[in-house]
């Protein structure tokens, strides 16, 4: 089952079409958002990746007393989404298989 094109977003890496979607998993600690990503080829067919362990806060709810530390609010960038996906690929996800999801664990968005 692939993702529906309206929540999701298209990335291309390695010459190979992949879609994504960012989801929240719930509050953690401190008022910090758990987030995951997950991915999967373009067409559909094959292995799920699952990036967790990814940390932010939501700036509209701290407003007004908002923090000047940038790092504290991170956003996830196709270019973050395309280092996961690589780093997956050298650990052996194979996104062409029809295996259970590949979990790839960050221990932190502020650290990558």
């Amino acid at each position: 089952m692939s993702f529906p094109k309206k929540k999701s977003r298209s990335i291309e890496v390695n010459g190979i079409a992949y879609r994504y979607c960012v989801t929240n998993s719930g509050k953690s600690s401190e008022s910090y958002f758990e987030l995951q990503v997950i991915v999967q080829v373009a067409n559909g067919e094959g292995t799920l990746l699952r990036v967790t362990g990814l940390l932010s806060r939501d700036y509209w709810l701290d407003f007004p007393d908002i923090s000047t530390n940038s790092a504290d609010y991170p956003v996830i960038l196709p270019m973050h989404i395309a280092n996961f996906i690589k780093q997956a690929l050298q650990m052996g996800w194979n996104p062409d298989s029809r295996e259970a999801a590949f979990v790839l664990k960050i221990d932190n968005l502020l650290t990558f």
